[in-house]
């Protein structure tokens, strides 16, 4: 059909290049200015962290969970009110953080007696960002990547004390 009408075929290829370097175009603009500013984030493991910061701190949106050296964790919401966990983790041989923790409440009543063993499955590297300042007491650094809660299981009082705030 197009062969009968040089008129259209002209057109049609003229539009068509021009649509095409118009995509360019945007694509340029919009990739582009990703990498202007700073250089791309850079990957770290939890090691790298705890070794450089002291900590590591990873988030699921509502709640943060801090790895401190010496063992030490703590955990709370990225809001004004929800669940807190103090106590301490320690690898265990497959490499996961194996958490004891007493339970608690920001802006809520508790026992004070609640006690919980949490395993968690970090991936090997994350991203670091800054978080948004919140209502909460939420750290300013939050390392983005996967990791899910791999066991969550009611256990009576440890044998290690564990302080009610640290």
């Amino acid at each position: 059909m197009l062969d009968h009408c040089p008129i259209q075929a002209f057109l049609l290829t003229r539009v068509s290049g021009l649509l095409y370097r118009l995509f360019i175009l945007m694509i340029g603009l919009c990739v582009l200015p990703a990498f202007a500013g700073d250089e791309l984030p850079k990957r770290i493991t939890p090691q790298q962290a705890l070794e450089q910061n002291g900590s590591f701190t990873v988030s699921d949106g509502s709640s943060y969970f801090t790895f401190a050296g010496k063992g030490v964790f703590k955990s709370g919401p990225m809001s004004i009110s929800g669940r807190t966990m103090r106590g301490f983790w320690e690898m265990d041989k497959d490499d996961r953080y194996v958490v004891t923790v007493r339970l608690g409440w920001v802006n809520g009543s508790s026992t004070g007696n609640d006690y919980r063993r949490i395993v968690f499955r970090l991936s090997s590297s994350f991203t670091k960002r800054e978080n948004k300042p919140g209502f909460g007491d939420s750290p300013p650094v939050i390392c983005d990547g996967y990791f899910y809660i791999d066991e969550l299981v009611k256990i009576n009082k440890p044998a290690r004390n564990i302080p009610s705030d640290f």
